[in-house]
């Protein structure tokens, strides 16, 4: 089994000095290293659920290791030279000011094309935009990647922002054929690159090994109806302490759930909402 290819996600570099005014995350241009262009990649052709120009779309719940529930909002600060920031809040988070921006979705888009990235050598290019019912949050749009063929599917989660987190949870990984009791292992490496982002002290490479079991099969209720998914349960070890996901896959429509207990304790959970 191929180990997962782990990207540093590519963020809008915004270079906002001498700004006086908070921005509007809403109205930016959408980046370039996002958009669906360059030459057709040949990674997509096969793909029988993440299909080229499909867009999945994702809500989330986040609960902190007491179980209280949080939203993840992104802020502009002014004293940073990339000026895009995060916390997180209870829920309700009631109104915010002007230059924060609440995380409510994330869509994970899937190009046809390279984007002109040397990322494409080697796998499906996706887009994850992040969202609120006011629109899409541009400055944190990421970039990342997916491997899907006949054999295996290897999914990079979102990572931007207070999704940071799932960077060492065990990522999405199905390998086919799906039966139960069936098993396989996988790791990720988390580059020191990362220590900054997620406000931790590490100067060496951090290793995540991950032990996959299937578990179950069980009709799932879900906003896309019920479904019929597969669900595996998968623990993650690395040096700060150990992970687990869970994960609940439909052979059409991909992951429809997916559960992440986290490094710092906190439980997130995606369901996949709709497909497109």
């Amino acid at each position: 089994m191929k180990k997962i290819i782990v990207l540093i996600p590519v963020l809008v570099m915004l270079c906002l000095i001498g700004c006086v005014k908070s921005p509007d995350f809403y109205t930016y241009d959408y980046p370039e290293f996002a958009k669906d262009v360059g030459p057709a990649n040949p990674n997509v052709v096969d793909n029988k659920i993440f299909q080229g120009g499909r867009i999945f779309t994702y809500s989330y719940q986040l609960f902190d290791s007491l179980g209280t529930e949080e939203r993840i909002i992104t802020t502009y600060n002014f004293n940073k030279y990339v000026p895009v920031n995060w916390k997180r809040e209870p829920v309700p988070i009631g109104k915010t000011p002007s230059r924060e921006y609440p995380i409510d979705g994330i869509r994970l888009k899937v190009l046809r094309n390279t984007s002109n990235s040397t990322e494409a050598d080697q796998q499906t290019i996706i887009v994850y935009e992040y969202f609120n019912d006011k629109g899409t949050i541009i400055p944190e749009t990421e970039r990342t990647g997916l491997i899907e063929d006949s054999t295996a599917i290897a999914l990079n989660p979102p990572r931007n922002s207070g999704f940071a987190l799932l960077q060492f949870s065990p990522y999405p990984e199905i390998e086919f054929p799906l039966f139960i009791d069936k098993t396989w292992n996988s790791s990720q490496t988390i580059p020191v690159e990362w220590a900054e982002i997620l406000e931790m002290d590490f100067e060496n490479p951090v290793h995540v090994y991950s032990s996959f079991e299937v578990v179950d099969q069980i009709t799932l209720d879900s906003p896309l109806g019920q479904q019929q998914v597969w669900v595996i349960e998968v623990d993650g070890e690395c040096r700060f302490r150990d992970t687990k996901t869970i994960l609940f896959f439909n052979e059409a429509l991909g992951f429809m759930k997916m559960e992440f207990e986290n490094v710092d304790g906190s439980r997130m959970v995606m369901s996949l909402e709709n497909v497109e």
